[in-house]
C-alpha cells in the first residue's frame, strides 16, 4: 500500500476586488464622488471668503472707488456692498446707520494686519477641511491622517472662536472698534464646534489603537 503525501495547492495571491463592482464597490464609488465634491465646495468657499476680505481691504485704501465700502456702524467698522459710489460724501448716511468714512493711513493699514490675522484660522479649517474630503475620496477613512487632520480642523476652528478676544483689543486702540464687552454667540458655536471635532479626533485615534492591537493579535 502506498502512501501519498497530500499537499494542499497554492491559491496563489487572492485578487483585490475591483474598484466601483458590488455593493461595497458602489459605496466607495459613491465616496469618491462624494469627497471630490465636497473637496470642491470647500475650496470655492475659500476662494469665495479670501476674494470678500481682499474686497474688504482694498476698500480701506481706495476711499469710496470700490464695490465694498468702508465706514462705520454703531462705533465699530463695517463694510458695505455698493456700487461705484464716489459722490458720497464722507458724512452720508444711510437708513441703516452705516456711514461711510476715510480711515487715515496708519488705521488702514493697522486694521489689515488684524483681518489677516483673523481670517487665518478660519480660511486654514477650509483648507483641512478640504484635505479631509480629498482623503475620502482616495478611501482613507479611519486613518492616521484622516484623523491628523481632523484634529486640525477642530484648533483651527477653535483659534477661529477665540481669535475676536485676542485681537478685539488691538482694534480697539487704533480706533476701529468698540471694546469687547462679553462673548458672542458666533464665538460660543466655533468654540462649541471646535471643541466636538477635538473629541472626535480623539475617538478616532482610540479606534485606530484598538484596530492595530487586533491586528497584532491575530
Amino acid at each position: 500500500m502506498a502512501v501519498v503525501a497530500f499537499v494542499r495547492p497554492d491559491p496563489g495571491p487572492v485578487p483585490a476586488p475591483a474598484y466601483g463592482v458590488g455593493a461595497d464597490g458602489a459605496a466607495e464609488s459613491r465616496l469618491r464622488v462624494y469627497g471630490r465634491a465636497m473637496r470642491l465646495c470647500f475650496l470655492v468657499v475659500l476662494a469665495l471668503w479670501g476674494s470678500l476680505q481682499i474686497g474688504c481691504l482694498l476698500s480701506l485704501f481706495l476711499h469710496f472707488q470700490a464695490g465694498i465700502v468702508a465706514g462705520i456702524r454703531d462705533g465699530t467698522v463695517a463694510f458695505k456692498f455698493w456700487p461705484m459710489i464716489e459722490y458720497f460724501s464722507p458724512h452720508y448716511e444711510l437708513k441703516d446707520g452705516f456711514s461711510p468714512h476715510v480711515f487715515p493711513l496708519g488705521v488702514a493699514i493697522g486694521y489689515s494686519l488684524i483681518m489677516v490675522i483673523a481670517s487665518v484660522p478660519f480660511c486654514a479649517s477650509l483648507l483641512y477641511l478640504a484635505k479631509l474630503f480629498d482623503l475620502y475620496s482616495r478611501r482613507e477613512i479611519f486613518t492616521q491622517r484622516t484623523t491628523s487632520v481632523m484634529r486640525r480642523i477642530g484648533h483651527s476652528i477653535l483659534a477661529t472662536g477665540y481669535s475676536p478676544l485676542l485681537l478685539g483689543p488691538f482694534a480697539h486702540a487704533i480706533g476701529v472698534l468698540k471694546p469687547v464687552s462679553g462673548i458672542t454667540e458666533g464665538m460660543i458655536a466655533f468654540v462649541f464646534v471646535g471643541l466636538i471635532l477635538l473629541a472626535i479626533s480623539h475617538v478616532m485615534e482610540i479606534g485606530q489603537r484598538m484596530r492595530q492591537d487586533q491586528e497584532e493579535i491575530l
